[in-house]
C-alpha cells in the first residue's frame, strides 16, 4: 500500500514538474519569438534605409529683379498686364545609397506687410522653344519651332549631386498682384521667398532662402 502511494505521489510530482517545464518552456520560446521578429523588423528597417534616397537641398540663392533700380525706376502704369522673371540656384544631392528623385521646387512669393498680407506659388518653367531651320526668300523669312520638355523632377542615383539653375516667371493678371509689386517697389524687403517641394518617397520640403541677389547677378555662367 506504501508502494502504491509513493508511485502515485512520484507520477503526480512528475506531472507537475513537466507543466512547470512546459510553461517554461512556452515563455522562452514566446522570447525567441519576440526577440527573431524584432532582430527581423530591424534588419529589413536597416536594408530599407541602406537602399534608399536621402535627399538634401542646400546653396540656395535668389536672383529677384526687384531690388535692381531700373525695376524701382519703372512707372507703375507700365506695370499692368506684365511679368518679371526670377531664377533660383541650388544644389541637390542625395546620401542615400538608393536612387531617388525630387520635384523642381515651387517658388512662394509672400508679403512680410501686416496690412497687405499677400502670397503667390511660381512654378519653374521647365519647357523652352527653339526656332531653327530659318530660310529666306526675298523678303520673306521663315522658321520653325520646336518644344524641348526638360523635365518636372530631378533624377539622383545613390551619391549623385547635381547643381541647378531654374527660371520662374511671375505674372501681374490681378490688382492684388499690380498691387503687391507696387508695395514691393517702394520697399523691396517686404519679399520673402521660399521654395516647396517633395521627393520620390513625398519627403516634403519647405525651405526660406535668405541669400537673394539682382536676378543678373544669378547665374550659374
Amino acid at each position: 500500500m506504501a508502494t502504491s502511494s509513493t508511485f502515485f505521489i512520484l507520477v503526480n510530482g512528475l506531472q507537475d514538474y513537466s507543466a512547470a517545464i512546459q510553461a517554461v518552456s512556452t515563455v522562452i520560446l514566446a522570447l525567441i519569438t519576440l526577440g527573431y521578429a524584432f532582430s527581423t523588423k530591424r534588419m529589413a528597417s536597416l536594408m530599407e534605409k541602406q537602399m534608399s534616397p536621402s535627399i538634401f537641398i542646400e546653396n540656395i540663392m535668389a536672383g529677384s529683379p526687384f531690388i535692381e533700380d531700373w525695376f524701382r525706376e519703372r512707372p507703375d502704369e507700365q506695370l499692368e498686364s506684365t511679368f518679371f522673371e526670377l531664377k533660383v540656384i541650388l544644389d541637390v544631392r542625395n546620401e542615400g545609397n538608393g536612387s531617388g528623385s525630387i520635384y523642381k521646387p515651387t517658388l512662394t512669393l509672400s508679403s512680410t506687410a501686416h496690412d497687405f498680407p499677400f502670397s503667390t506659388k511660381l512654378r519653374p518653367i521647365t519647357i523652352s522653344h527653339e526656332t531653327y531651320n530659318r530660310r529666306t526668300q526675298g523678303s520673306m523669312e521663315t522658321s520653325e519651332t520646336r518644344s524641348i520638355d526638360h523635365g518636372s523632377s530631378v533624377f539622383l542615383s545613390g551619391g549623385d549631386s547635381r547643381r541647378l539653375e531654374l527660371e520662374y516667371r511671375f505674372m501681374i493678371e490681378t490688382k492684388d498682384e499690380c498691387d503687391f509689386i507696387k508695395r514691393v517697389k517702394k520697399n523691396p524687403e517686404i519679399v520673402t521667398y521660399s521654395l516647396v517641394t517633395h521627393d520620390n518617397l513625398n519627403k516634403g520640403y519647405k525651405i526660406l532662402v535668405t541669400d537673394v541677389k539682382g536676378v543678373r547677378e544669378c547665374s550659374l555662367i
